[in-house]
């Protein structure tokens, strides 16, 4: 009886030191205690932007799980691509970069990265847009009227301060008009998984420029194409873009490498989690002139941005 009863012991011995012991999860499963922060509290709307930018910002975005920090952000990536080309920013005498800006909000199906983009990325640029529309119909109205031996052989080019989609060979064409009136671009994709998609077709299986294309555009720099009939050239140029992705697509196309530092001009913003919580109170005509006022404050600063002079600012 005691050795059957020493034996039982051994094997319960061995099976407890042969069970493996439990993998721990990784660090980004690991709920953080109730009292432990992430320290992007630290970001408010009052010590990133002036007050009444904030209380603007703030009171469009108050239904949305996004935090001051991703509000912010996503306006600022608006404001960067409507500067006109030639403003840059500085770290020493003998290097700057353009003002521009790539930034990549990273969220899950549902935390309102849509309304996000339409109050701080498109919508205070509409004057903009409207104005420029404007300007192309006249020009184009004045080229019609013009007798064919006196006019361009070709109509004039609308300018798009704002764009939700490309291919390579058109940006290059609408960033030489862009250069030519010394304007900015900013392209505002409302899932950016379908432009890096397209992107990595094009290096598989295309002409392999779209990926190339936006390293320079990142950069400024300028493009001499030379085509079989024709052109395409500009020395200079201003680009910036924003839109969201869900974290499994930026994941499987990043696949742990970036060989040729494109994930790295890029800005990522998580977006925090959570749901759209609208106000369950019917509109007051105070709430919507608050809301009209808002949006106005936004599309000024939109429309002062538009109109800064070429630059270098210094930090």
């Amino acid at each position: 009886t005691k050795i059957q009863g020493w034996a039982q012991q051994q094997l319960a011995t061995l099976q407890a030191v042969s069970e493996p012991e439990p993998e721990a999860p990784p660090p980004s499963q690991v709920a953080l205690p109730a009292d432990e922060t992430t320290g992007r509290e630290e970001f408010t709307f009052d010590r990133l932007v002036p007050s009444e930018l904030g209380d603007a910002l703030g009171f469009l975005t108050e239904a949305l799980p996004a935090d001051p920090l991703t509000v912010v952000l996503t306006f600022l990536a608006h404001l960067s691509g409507l500067l006109r080309i030639g403003n840059r920013v500085a770290s020493a005498a003998d290097y700057s970069v353009p003002m521009n800006l790539f930034l990549v909000l990273v969220g899950k199906t549902g935390c309102g990265k849509s309304p996000l983009l339409d109050e701080c990325a498109r919508r205070p640029a509409a004057g903009i847009i409207a104005a420029e529309r404007a300007d192309w119909k006249t020009r184009k109205r004045y080229w019609e009227l013009t007798p064919k031996k006196e006019r361009e052989d070709k109509p004039p080019q609308r300018i798009f301060s704002l764009l939700t989609g490309y291919t390579p060979a058109a940006l290059d064409q609408q960033l030489a008009e862009h250069e030519a009136q010394g304007k900015g671009l900013l392209l505002v994709r409302d899932e950016l998984s379908g432009l890096f998609a397209s992107l990595a077709m094009d290096a598989k299986s295309g002409s392999g420029k779209g990926d190339s294309q936006l390293l320079e555009l990142w950069d400024g720099t300028g493009r001499a194409d030379i085509l079989v009939d024709s052109f395409r050239a500009y020395e200079v140029c201003h680009f910036s873009m924003v839109g969201p992705i869900q974290p499994p697509a930026l994941k499987q196309f990043i696949k742990g490498s970036d060989p040729t530092g494109k994930w790295a001009r890029n800005l990522f913003c998580f977006i925090p989690p959570g749901f759209i919580t609208p106000s369950l109170e019917a509109p007051s005509q105070s709430a919507l002139r608050r809301r009209d006022q808002a949006r106005e404050r936004l599309a000024h600063y939109a429309i002062n941005a538009n109109r800064v002079q070429p630059k270098t600012s210094f930090l």
